[in-house]
């Protein structure tokens, strides 16, 4: 009983459109999403035999129902986030809508309703340069999010059955499947249009989603997608932080977990070896220059097992953090086994794991 009553209170916390049926009903809808008899002004026989007419009739109305809004509401606050340009934020929204939501309904319905600007950010690419986004407000989210979700069912059906972005059930594996297939038949040749980064040529020299495609239809990781996950770790593993080792090992997995997750059908085992003990080095000389003075690494590396003697020979080297962790000192006290007990990610281990 009590988890059903924690339940219901959840689902209400995310339920704000309990009476937008008066908002429809003043606007000649019904409160089950088509329209009242007032609202047709023409034989309705008409309207059925033209289907692009029947395509666009009472969307908004079908747009703006309590289930509809809803639903839209607990999608936008799922899916968080930055502000648009006027600050508000994800978890500021319901307040908002308390307040404003029939205006907002109605706004819609009679076509006063108005977007916001989109907020510009830009990001660097990886290959040089840099990319345009946009941020629409949330309340503009949430318009959008409700706007979709009648017109995909609309729509879906009409796409091509190879077109596969932003599609209801389908995914970048779905097009790698695909992908592979037509290699595995004999089609060498790629055709890759874009705005910018077009061209035609043998299929070894592009990538695909991050892939490389290979002979008989393997897929392997594309070298670029390997370089910005370094990158990424890099950023993750800077030594001038001041943050735990434990929380930068939290922050790492939750970064390769979603990684190695992503490109599990990649045959790539050599490739994830290597960036498994690039990965602990980096956190060797993590930890090494968390402990500072000599005296305070070589009772670090002593503790872990290593001779005392070695200890201090390791640690007052001078060689440089880098380069101290490629010593068999550092390697003798932070085995991959150590590393495993701090829960770091095996990145081999868990892409053999993972269902291909």
């Amino acid at each position: 009983m009590g988890v059903k009553r924690q339940q219901g209170e959840g689902d209400r916390q995310l339920s704000l459109f309990d009476d937008d049926r008066a908002a429809l009903s003043r606007h000649g809808a019904s409160s089950e999403g088509g329209t009242g008899p007032a609202a047709c002004e023409e034989p309705q026989t008409p309207t059925a035999l033209d289907p692009a007419r029947a395509l666009t009739e009472h969307l908004m109305e079908e747009v703006c129902q309590r289930d509809n809004l809803n639903q839209a509401y607990r999608r936008v606050k799922t899916n968080k986030g930055a502000a648009g340009v006027d600050g508000m934020t994800v978890h500021e929204l319901r307040a908002w809508l308390k307040e404003h939501k029939e205006n907002l309904i109605a706004s819609l319905l009679d076509g006063s309703y108005q977007p916001r600007p989109v907020r510009g950010v830009e990001i660097r690419k990886p290959g040089g340069g840099v990319r345009q986004l946009g941020i629409p407000t949330v309340v503009d989210r949430l318009v959008q999010q409700a706007i979709l979700q009648v017109l995909e069912p609309l729509l879906a059906p009409t796409f091509s059955a190879s077109s596969y972005g932003f599609r209801p059930k389908r995914s970048a594996h779905n097009a790698l499947s695909a992908a592979r297939k037509y290699v595995a038949d004999g089609r060498a040749i790629v055709v890759d249009l874009d705005l910018e980064k077009s061209a035609v040529a043998h299929v070894s020299e592009r990538k695909f989603l991050g892939h490389r495609l290979l002979a008989g239809g393997r897929l392997g990781i594309a070298p670029v997608s390997l370089q910005r996950a370094k990158e990424r770790i890099r950023q993750i593993t800077r030594r001038n932080q001041g943050v735990s080792l434990e929380r930068m090992i939290s922050e790492l997995n939750s970064f390769l977990t979603g990684w190695v997750t992503y490109f599990r059908h990649a045959a790539c085992r050599g490739h994830l070896q290597d960036l498994d003990q690039w990965i602990r080095r980096k956190l060797r000389c993590v930890r090494l220059k968390q402990r500072k003075r000599a005296k305070s690494i070589a009772e670090f590396l002593h503790s872990l097992g290593v001779p005392k003697n070695r200890s201090w020979t390791t640690a007052a080297c001078g060689k440089g953090w880098w380069r101290t962790t490629a010593s068999p000192a550092a390697h003798e006290a932070m085995p991959p086994a150590w590393f495993k007990k701090l829960g770091l990610v095996c990145l081999a281990d868990r892409h053999a794991a993972l269902p291909h």
